[in-house]
């Protein structure tokens, strides 16, 4: 009859030990979604790039612009260093850039989510937006093609309720300004 019983009670316990897994697997995918402390950028920074190397030679501004924006370069809250797994992909960039004609200028502007002061948002979408400037110059951009501006938390993609959110705010993005 003993035998009967631990063989029943590790049924039972093997039952709720799998329960326990999925759980657990769900808990930490969940986890890891809310909290996306270190930036997804890498993936469609690859797509990206890849994409890049399939622009046509007569590539237009705006399809050089609307892909660059595809890439989602991210920050951490309040840091504007450029993140290195988006260093690959400003390389390319600067690339393409590079072959814009003179009379195209682009404007790289810099966003925060909306933790914290908003003087101090400003002016650390304005540092974010240099950080890249500087990259891309020193990639060989000239510094008459682009110009950085900060817009701190004034235009949310998204809201900032949530991590997701604010982690989405914290952005770059790529304008024509001719």
């Amino acid at each position: 009859m003993g035998g009967a019983q631990a063989g029943g009670g590790w049924r039972l316990g093997a039952g709720i030990w799998a329960v326990v897994c999925v759980l657990a697997i769900v808990s930490w995918q969940r986890l890891t979604s809310a909290f996306p402390s270190d930036p997804p950028s890498h993936r469609p920074a690859a797509r990206v790039a890849s994409a890049l190397g399939e622009l046509k030679s007569d590539f237009k501004a705006e399809e050089l612009v609307d892909l660059l924006n595809k890439a989602i370069i991210n920050f951490h809250t309040a840091e504007s260093a450029v993140p290195k797994d988006a260093e690959a992909l400003l390389k390319s960039a600067a690339e393409w850039i590079k072959k814009l004609p003179a009379d195209i200028k682009l404007e790289i502007s810099g966003h925060t989510d909306n933790v914290g002061d908003a003087q101090a948002n400003q002016a650390l979408s304005q540092r974010r937006a240099d950080s890249i400037r500087s990259f891309l110059a020193s990639a060989g951009v000239k510094r008459t093609a682009i110009q950085a501006k900060g817009y701190g938390d004034t235009k949310p993609v998204a809201s900032n309720d949530t991590p997701e959110g604010r982690f989405q705010n914290r952005r770059i993005e790529y304008h024509v300004v001719k």
